[in-house]
Protein backbone atom coordinates (compact mmCIF):
# COMPACT_ATOMS: atom_id res chain seq x y z
CA UNK A 1 0.00 0.00 0.00
CA UNK A 2 1.15 3.17 -0.89
CA UNK A 3 2.25 5.77 1.57
CA UNK A 4 -0.50 8.15 2.89
CA UNK A 5 0.86 12.06 2.06
CA UNK A 6 -1.26 15.03 4.09
CA UNK A 7 -2.45 16.96 1.15
CA UNK A 8 -4.08 20.35 2.54
CA UNK A 9 -6.43 22.70 1.02
CA UNK A 10 -3.71 25.19 -0.19
CA UNK A 11 -1.75 22.53 -1.80
CA UNK A 12 -4.87 22.06 -4.55
CA UNK A 13 -5.23 26.00 -5.34
CA UNK A 14 -3.30 26.29 -8.78
CA UNK A 15 -5.86 23.13 -9.90
CA UNK A 16 -9.02 26.49 -9.35
CA UNK A 17 -9.85 28.89 -12.27
CA UNK A 18 -8.35 32.37 -11.48
CA UNK A 19 -10.52 34.12 -13.87
CA UNK A 20 -14.55 34.59 -13.15
CA UNK A 21 -16.69 32.20 -14.77
CA UNK A 22 -18.20 35.53 -16.99
CA UNK A 23 -15.03 35.97 -18.04
CA UNK A 24 -14.25 32.54 -18.90
CA UNK A 25 -17.27 31.90 -20.68
CA UNK A 26 -16.70 35.40 -23.04
CA UNK A 27 -13.19 34.04 -23.51
CA UNK A 28 -14.94 30.78 -25.03
CA UNK A 29 -17.09 32.60 -26.86
CA UNK A 30 -14.46 34.83 -28.61
CA UNK A 31 -12.22 31.51 -29.49
CA UNK A 32 -14.85 30.24 -30.68
CA UNK A 33 -15.37 33.20 -33.39
CA UNK A 34 -11.50 33.41 -34.03
CA UNK A 35 -11.31 29.41 -34.79
CA UNK A 36 -9.91 28.59 -38.16
CA UNK A 37 -12.25 27.33 -39.89
CA UNK A 38 -11.87 27.82 -43.76
CA UNK A 39 -9.31 26.03 -45.72
CA UNK A 40 -6.84 27.79 -48.57
CA UNK A 41 -4.83 25.26 -50.77
CA UNK A 42 -1.95 27.18 -52.28
CA UNK A 43 -0.18 25.56 -54.98
CA UNK A 44 4.17 26.07 -55.16
CA UNK A 45 6.12 24.98 -58.20
CA UNK A 46 9.80 23.26 -57.16
CA UNK A 47 11.88 26.75 -57.38
CA UNK A 48 9.12 28.78 -54.85
CA UNK A 49 8.70 25.43 -52.41
CA UNK A 50 12.44 25.43 -52.61
CA UNK A 51 12.89 29.25 -51.81
CA UNK A 52 10.15 28.85 -48.92
CA UNK A 53 12.05 25.54 -47.50
CA UNK A 54 15.25 27.60 -47.45
CA UNK A 55 14.12 31.14 -46.30
CA UNK A 56 11.94 28.91 -43.05
CA UNK A 57 15.53 27.03 -42.15
CA UNK A 58 16.96 30.44 -42.13
CA UNK A 59 14.97 32.17 -40.23
CA UNK A 60 13.87 29.51 -37.97
CA UNK A 61 10.35 29.33 -38.64
CA UNK A 62 8.80 25.90 -37.76
CA UNK A 63 4.82 26.63 -38.22
CA UNK A 64 4.88 27.27 -42.04
CA UNK A 65 0.98 27.82 -41.92
CA UNK A 66 1.41 30.72 -39.74
CA UNK A 67 4.39 32.19 -41.57
CA UNK A 68 2.02 31.78 -44.78
CA UNK A 69 -0.83 33.18 -42.58
CA UNK A 70 0.95 36.31 -41.09
CA UNK A 71 2.69 37.19 -44.53
CA UNK A 72 -0.48 37.54 -46.33
CA UNK A 73 -2.64 39.22 -44.36
CA UNK A 74 -0.09 42.10 -43.72
CA UNK A 75 0.44 42.28 -47.52
CA UNK A 76 -3.73 42.74 -47.48
CA UNK A 77 -3.96 44.69 -44.55
CA UNK A 78 -0.89 47.23 -46.00
CA UNK A 79 -2.80 47.35 -49.36
CA UNK A 80 -5.79 48.55 -47.63
CA UNK A 81 -4.00 51.26 -45.43
CA UNK A 82 -2.41 52.33 -48.73
CA UNK A 83 -5.59 52.78 -50.71
CA UNK A 84 -7.86 54.29 -48.39
CA UNK A 85 -10.26 56.81 -49.53
CA UNK A 86 -9.46 60.27 -48.37
CA UNK A 87 -11.79 63.35 -48.49
CA UNK A 88 -8.74 65.73 -49.56
CA UNK A 89 -7.09 63.67 -51.70
CA UNK A 90 -6.44 65.22 -55.53
CA UNK A 91 -6.79 62.60 -58.26
CA UNK A 92 -3.76 61.35 -59.92
CA UNK A 93 -2.49 62.48 -63.52
CA UNK A 94 -3.77 59.96 -65.94
CA UNK A 95 -3.84 60.12 -69.86
CA UNK A 96 -7.28 61.00 -70.04
CA UNK A 97 -6.87 64.00 -67.56
CA UNK A 98 -4.24 66.14 -67.90
CA UNK A 99 -4.00 69.68 -68.36
CA UNK A 100 -3.45 70.42 -71.92
CA UNK A 101 -2.82 74.54 -70.55
CA UNK A 102 0.21 75.32 -73.43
Amino acid sequence: MPARTNLKFHDFLFLLPTKSFTSVRHSTYKEDRLRRTNRLSVMLNNREMRALNVYCNRFRIKNKSEFLRETIMTAILKRFDDEHPSLFEEPEQTLFNQDDTK
